[in-house]
């Protein structure tokens, strides 16, 4: 990998992030000290299309995840929950009333409650074939993404790098 191009500073992205403090604030004076290409990486590495693909092929990458432990166990455990009531008190409001018998306090008292949750591990079994052909469509849509996120990211990147520091910063 040739030292300068794109694919070293990708490479690189997560040792800048961590020594920049990106999760952090970023100052127009930290753009002006940085680089072109680590202008174009910070920005582009926050930019909201790409984040989203990240996100998908995290969330495909689960399912892949859970079905290969399903096929591994022959089963799926999931875990159902029932939410119920409990009381937790009670509340008394009282109010006077004046009328021809003349002035009295009616209070009532209303039962409060809270919700509590219970659950259990619950063991369904699984259809293997339809596992295996779930877990095709999930890798051959973490690939098409994935495609997609590099294609964005190179795109982004093209645009960022021609900018000064200022105009980067407030692409960020």
């Amino acid at each position: 990998m040739k030292r300068g191009s794109l694919h070293h500073f990708v490479a690189l992205l997560p040792t800048l992030t961590g020594l920049l403090g990106l999760a952090g604030c970023v100052s127009l004076a930290d753009f002006e000290a940085m680089t072109p290409h680590q202008r174009a990486m910070v920005v582009c590495q926050r930019e909201p299309a790409l984040v989203a693909y990240q996100s998908d092929i995290q969330r495909l990458e689960g399912e892949v995840r859970q079905a290969r432990q399903a096929l591994e166990r022959g089963h799926r455990k999931e875990k159902r929950c029932v939410r119920y009531p409990v009381a937790s008190g009670s509340k008394t409001t009282c109010k006077t009333i004046e009328d021809e018998q003349g002035e009295r306090t009616e209070c009532t008292e209303k039962v409060q409650y809270k919700n509590k949750r219970r659950c259990e591990d619950v063991f369904l079994p699984i259809d293997a074939s339809v596992e295996r052909q779930n877990i095709q469509t999930w890798q051959a849509q973490i690939a098409r993404l994935q495609q997609a996120r590099t294609s964005g990211f190179q795109a982004c990147y093209q645009s960022v790098l021609p900018l000064d520091a200022k105009a980067a910063f407030l692409r960020y």
